[in-house]
């Protein structure tokens, strides 16, 4: 069976969370900063990987509700008699 078979890493936040809960400490990313390897934990990597997610869903709440917000505005005062 392979990864994608199973419904438990049949995506990949399922296989980093399936990774991170099997293997916290084990290396499960390397990436090179300034010429040095840095190792990153499944657990590290998720955490990381959730803190950004969530970040960036914050962010475009705040963008979308700040634009709706623009919209309504220039509407009053499109439609408010002069």
């Amino acid at each position: 069976m392979s990864l994608v078979d199973s419904v438990k890493t049949d995506t990949l936040p399922k296989l980093l969370e399936r990774n991170a809960g099997d293997n916290p400490t084990a290396p499960g990313i390397r990436e090179k900063t300034r010429g040095v390897w840095q190792t990153f934990s499944w657990s590290a990597y998720r955490d990381m990987v959730r803190d950004f997610a969530l970040a960036a869903f914050s962010k475009s709440r705040s963008i979308s509700s700040s634009s709706v917000e623009r919209s309504a505005a220039v509407t009053r005062k499109v439609s408010a008699p002069a």
